[in-house]
């Protein structure tokens, strides 16, 4: 997958698939008889917490950080391209190559440009960084 692959997906805040898709044969095997073993305590909550881990060594930022970041991107594309041509030294998230932990420096780079004041910055950056919300109702909202 390429690095924009890789953004576009995380906006869907699937975290979890993340570690079955990068899994290898082996881990695998192992988490998934774990998962479905009925005496291991290894559940979703556990398959989450290693993606959110794997996830940030990929992206280089917290879940929540890229989650949020990746949906906003994706919801309006044309205008962080803009911004990354205009703003970023004519940075082109789409050219063969580019990380996604690259794509969500721009887009944290994109975040920060929109806030007028060190304190608006770090007040931003503290909700970007905030716990998602996965209960049943802010899943189907």
């Amino acid at each position: 997958m390429s690095g924009a692959q890789l953004v576009a997906w995380a906006g869907s805040d699937d975290v979890e698939s993340l570690v079955w898709v990068l899994a290898t044969p082996r881990s695998w095997a192992r988490m998934s008889s774990r998962y479905f073993a009925p005496d291991d305590p290894f559940d979703v909550a556990d398959v989450v917490a290693v993606a959110e881990g794997v996830a940030a060594e990929i992206f280089g930022a917290p879940w929540p950080v890229v989650a949020r970041l990746s949906a906003g991107a994706a919801a309006a594309w044309h205008v962080f391209e803009g911004w990354c041509l205009t703003g970023c030294g004519g940075f082109d998230p789409l050219a063969d190559g580019v990380s996604a932990a690259r794509i969500v420096g721009a887009l944290v780079a994109l975040h920060d440009a929109g806030h007028k004041d060190d304190q608006e910055r770090a007040l931003g950056r503290a909700k970007l960084r905030a716990p998602l919300d996965r209960s049943p109702k802010a899943v189907s909202d």
